[in-house]
């Protein structure tokens, strides 16, 4: 688990965030949801919200390139959530969240989970990606339990990104 945030907004239901034309790098997210007996879990509610993309690579981040979050508009980009199938598979495509300032300090890029089971919250958490150059000064990507919610990405011939998590509730 890991901290909500303060940019939870209520997710339209859709797994592809990248309706926009934004640019910035592809990003998709596979994996499967299942109970603490490897169970898994058809139906599992995902809610997934993330911060805008940015072209802006980590080492030229200056204040002025900190990104945002659409939580207030009827659009709510970069915000969904999606249903598991009868295997308890998701997959998700968006763009890989840029980075924003916490004070004067850059967060690592990062996406916002929760998991429903019986439409009853079971999970809260952050995923973080590796490499990340922030990880290490941020308090919730830093602490000993994220290691198990940083993802490893991989990068296909065309530069998108894939990488899966799988969640145990």
């Amino acid at each position: 688990s890991d901290i909500e945030g303060p940019f939870h907004a209520d997710c339209p239901v859709r797994s592809d965030f990248d309706l926009y034309g934004d640019p910035g790098t592809s990003l998709t997210l596979t994996g499967q949801v299942t109970d603490e007996d490897c169970n898994p879990l058809p139906g599992a509610v995902i809610e997934m919200w993330h911060a805008d993309p940015t072209t802006v690579a980590a080492e030229d981040l200056r204040p002025s390139d900190t990104v945002g979050y659409d939580n207030t508009s009827t659009e709510k980009k970069y915000y969904g959530q999606f249903a598991t199938d009868s295997e308890g598979r998701y997959s998700m495509h968006t763009k890989k969240p840029g980075w924003y300032l916490n004070g004067g300090v850059f967060r690592p890029s990062h996406i916002h989970v929760k998991v429903y089971v019986g439409g009853i919250e079971q999970l809260t958490t952050q995923l973080y990606f590796e490499g990340d150059p922030f990880i290490p000064g941020d308090p919730w990507a830093s602490d000993s339990s994220a290691v198990g919610r940083i993802v490893r990405l991989t990068a296909d011939t065309t530069g998108a990104r894939s990488g899966v998590m799988n969640f145990t509730v």
